[in-house]
């Protein structure tokens, strides 16, 4: 159920109540849960216990804010509390080095290894309103928030291309009998996507040392895409997100790569890339039949055409399969041999990074530097 079901479900709204949220929402903007706080309809303890119900996990009320340990809460930097708006509040005292932490983001896992990974301890994530998460931001670390996020913003190149993306995901999920044709993108000539010559791009050897010394997930996929650039006509890294899969990364020649990192699907639709995590192991070849649906939007929207063949290795941590990594040819026809066994290299060698990582902020090791926000 979304957050202003689950409101009215618990009488805490009437229907008439959450329509004009709603109504005010596609003007103003922002996430609802803050929209119902600031008319003055309930307080973000309510919105926080209803997103616990939601999310199936325990709720930070403004209680746990006002018992937090000052030292724990020191743990993470202002600008990490504020990026990740995420609070430290309590340590555990036996056991694994364990801290609790408010979030507004819980289910996302990566910015959940990421705080773990900063604070240098296994996180035990509390879901909080995001206006509590704010308010407390500037209660204990001075920092203003600014929850404003137009919900109609003016019409530039990364919007059109945002919202033919969520029309992939919208469509894939439809009979093909059924699906209207998905309009093209409207997108200004992108500037030319220039990959280096490849006796100029970083060897084989030199990218894993890389992904070997790796501080921050982000390197790990740049390191990733900086290798595939020259000898892939595309590369994309996808991020699988409970029932989804999300585009973190990548490049495609008819857009740039902002346009491509809005590109989402579910995982639930037939598709080369379900294969390849339902067997956890690589898919190359021609894209399958049974996935054609799919494929299409995905090739229409990146504006190139359908590959005679394609690779989409999975990259699994602990057993779990986290991130897809696909490619095909600069041509769009065979992949050569020896790029697709790089590439199968270098996808073993970003898994061990993440493991490495995950590792060090189980164990309480820090990195030596951070890339920059």
């Amino acid at each position: 159920m979304r957050l202003g079901e689950i409101l009215v479900h618990l009488g805490l709204l009437t229907p008439e109540q959450l329509k004009a949220v709603l109504d005010s929402r596609d003007l103003l903007g922002g996430r609802i849960g803050t929209q119902i706080v600031e008319r003055g309809l309930l307080d973000t303890d309510q919105i926080s216990e209803a997103l616990g119900r939601q999310m199936r996990m325990p709720a930070a009320l403004q209680r746990h804010f006002d018992k937090a340990d000052p030292t724990v809460v020191a743990m993470l930097k202002p600008n990490l509390a504020a990026r990740y708006m995420a609070i430290p509040l309590v340590a555990a005292h036996s056991g694994v080095k364990r801290i609790v932490v408010a979030m507004a983001m819980p289910q996302d896992m990566l910015i959940v290894d990421d705080v773990s990974f900063a604070l240098g301890a296994r996180v035990e994530p509390m879901i909080s309103a995001e206006l509590a998460i704010a308010r407390n931001l500037k209660r204990f670390f001075g920092i203003e928030v600014n929850l404003t996020r137009p919900a109609r913003p003016e019409p530039v190149p990364s919007v059109a291309r945002s919202a033919s993306s969520r029309e992939i995901r919208a469509l894939a999920t439809e009979a093909p009998r059924s699906l209207p044709t998905m309009p093209e993108p409207v997108l200004p000539e992108p500037p030319p996507l220039l990959a280096p010559p490849l006796d100029a791009a970083v060897g084989l050897e030199d990218a894993v040392h890389r992904l070997s010394v790796a501080e921050h997930r982000d390197q790990i996929a740049d390191i990733l895409i900086d290798f595939m650039l020259p000898r892939f006509g595309c590369g994309i890294i996808f991020l699988l997100r409970g029932a989804d899969a999300q585009a973190w990364r990548g490049y495609a020649p008819g857009i740039d790569a902002r346009a491509v990192e809005t590109i989402v699907f579910p995982m639930s639709v037939p598709s080369m890339f379900r294969a390849a995590r339902a067997r956890a192991a690589t898919f190359r070849g021609p894209p399958p039949a049974e996935g054609l649906h799919l494929h299409t939007q995905i090739w229409k929207y990146l504006q190139c055409q359908a590959p005679a063949e394609a690779m989409v290795i999975p990259i699994a941590i602990a057993d779990r399969i986290i991130i897809l990594v696909y490619a095909h040819a600069s041509d769009g026809g065979r992949l050569p041999e020896n790029y697709a066994q790089e590439l199968q290299a270098m996808c073993t060698a970003a898994g061990s990074s993440f493991v490495r990582l995950i590792q060090q902020a189980k164990e309480g090791h820090k990195p030596t530097t951070l890339l920059p926000l």
